[in-house]
């Protein structure tokens, strides 16, 4: 998983925010069984790369920065994940990087 990453694109805008949830929420089995993201990067347009370390829960974690006017573009890159778990799941532990949601708040650009 480390160096994967995923890109949105979105109508230029002026972004605050972004929000993640982290793993696989369909249940607390699975959630355990798969990886989930750690350790990540955020940028926007190819700016510089804002670290960030995420908690291990399957709740949105909002990641805040500041402001950036004509986005259209976060890309999120995994530099480490929390550890799958053998879990009720058949085939747990699974060797994959879960991510439920990504959510981007901010304007439209005028």
């Amino acid at each position: 998983e480390a160096g994967q990453w995923i890109e949105v694109e979105f109508e230029p805008a002026r972004v605050s925010s972004v929000i993640l949830t982290n793993g696989y929420n369909a249940s607390k089995a699975l959630y355990k069984g798969n990886r989930r993201l750690k350790d990540i990067e955020v940028s926007i347009n190819g700016g510089g790369a804002i670290p960030w370390r995420l908690e291990d829960t399957g709740k949105p974690q909002e990641i805040p920065v500041s402001g950036v006017d004509g986005a259209s573009r976060v890309r999120i890159t995994i530099v480490t994940t929390y550890n799958a778990q053998q879990t009720a799941v058949h085939g747990t532990p699974f060797d994959d990087a879960a991510l439920a949601e990504i959510s981007v708040t901010g304007v439209p650009a005028s």
